[in-house]
């Protein structure tokens, strides 16, 4: 008969943890070997368990989202009807006190990352958005089409949701719906990032505990008594007369024939350091980041570390691309919502590295000269060198797109060569 047990008895017995790890690697097992469908339930249901129980795991997930995301991305409207208003009401949405956008942004990105999947249901009330976190306990299935595009969410109450998705310049559908790690047409639905994590730190704790328990037995001491020259009768006389160890700061008096000394176990604890640093270090390639994030037991001077860096920013880079993604759909929703049809604005993405962004900074003088000449030259058009240099600037994190009307420099300046050309003409009259 299967045993059924609460989150906090599984927290508090190692056992079940143990158990619940061990359909990680199974599930993970079937999925490679035979191929059959992930059954994501039981996933998620791992997932939570080692997000409470293993420390390891929570603060690596903890420590990628909070990077990804920091103070939370923050959104200006550069072109509406009414910009002011469009701008107004973002940020009403960021600073809402019921539903802050600004601070819940972490938060969905780590149920992002824990469960795989990230649902959000919007209801507009008035002028006013609410939005709904839907758990994934409350999730009954999510329905795909022939093309493995996800169509509707199925909840637990056999309510069906049709997924928000643009249908010509409109977002239309009840239900936002988020993933990572799937693979449309074998694995529809998010993965966990636990599935790859949750062993080798549950196997960190394991080691841990380990190396603790030895440790304790290298604190343990034995003192030794010789008695030179006495008898069975006087050794279990002074064996009773002397049945506890001396304490600190007391004296103890004997003759030359009377011997005390210490005996203490001694163990290498340095295969059990190594092992844990290697085990730390197959986690931090597994998550992404160097090993010296992870407080692993190497000797890191400030040069190295930097370097170490560099592979990071980029992956972090990657990550934040990916909300920004999903912060356009918010957006987009958002202002749609509140009657705005034209529309562009910036989303700005906290800076993950100072030193690209100083690589960056450095070469736009460069890149801004060599473009000047460029089109000086007619090597490239005035639409080929704004692309360059808003590429640049995307990458020192303003979210600018080429296809945005002429900025007020451009329309001033082409309204001045209009002037000059008018006044060519009216003096060649």
């Amino acid at each position: 008969m299967e045993k059924h047990v609460t989150l906090g008895e599984a927290i508090l017995d190692q056992e079940t943890l143990r158990l619940f790890l061990k359909g990680f690697r199974r599930l993970a097992d079937a999925v490679r070997v035979e191929g059959m469908p992930l059954p994501i339930e039981e996933l998620q249901r791992a997932a939570v368990f080692t997000w409470f129980a293993n420390p390891v795991a929570r603060r690596l997930l903890s420590l990628i989202a909070e990077t990804t995301i920091q103070f939370g991305y923050t959104v200006k409207v550069t072109e509406a009807s009414n910009v002011e208003r469009a701008q107004a009401i973002l940020e009403d949405e960021w600073e809402n006190p019921i539903h802050p956008w600004g601070r819940r942004q972490a938060f969905y990105y780590t149920q992002l990352l824990l469960l795989g999947e990230l649902f959000l249901r919007p209801e507009k009330r008035g002028d006013v958005i609410s939005w709904f976190f839907i758990p994934a306990t409350s999730i009954k299935e999510v329905r795909f089409d022939t093309l493995h595009n996800p169509k509707t969410v199925v909840l637990s109450d056999d309510t069906e949701l049709e997924i928000i998705h643009w249908e010509g310049n409109k977002l239309v559908g009840e239900v936002f719906y988020f993933n990572v790690n799937s693979m449309p047409g074998f694995v529809d639905r998010g993965i966990t990032e636990y599935m790859w994590l949750a062993e080798p730190c549950y196997e960190t704790i394991r080691l841990y505990k380990r190396m603790n328990d030895r440790m304790d037995l290298c604190n343990r001491i034995l003192w030794d008594v010789t008695l030179e020259g006495a008898d069975d009768d006087t050794i279990e006389k002074y064996k009773k007369e002397h049945a506890s160890p001396p304490k600190p700061n007391t004296v103890e008096v004997h003759n030359e024939k009377v011997s005390w000394k210490i005996i203490q176990p001694s163990f290498g604890t340095s295969e059990f350091e190594k092992a844990i640093d290697l085990m730390l270090s197959f986690i931090a390639f597994l998550a992404g980041v160097p090993k010296h994030w992870l407080n692993a037991i190497m000797d890191v001077n400030r040069a190295t570390a930097s370097e170490m860096n560099q592979a990071t920013e980029l992956i972090f880079a990657y990550r934040q691309g990916f909300w920004r993604d999903i912060m356009y759909q918010i957006v987009n929703y958002i202002l749609l919502a509140h009657g705005f049809e034209d529309f562009n604005y910036e989303i700005q993405v906290p800076r993950i590295g100072a030193r690209v962004a100083t690589y960056l900074a450095q070469a736009l003088l460069q890149i801004t000269n060599s473009l000047s000449i460029g089109q000086s030259m007619e090597w490239v058009t005035s639409e080929q060198a704004q692309t360059v240099f808003l590429g640049v600037l995307r990458n020192l994190g303003f979210d600018l797109t080429p296809e945005a009307e002429e900025t007020e420099a451009q329309r001033i300046a082409k309204n001045v060569r209009i002037y000059q050309q008018v006044r060519e003409l009216v003096e060649g009259r």
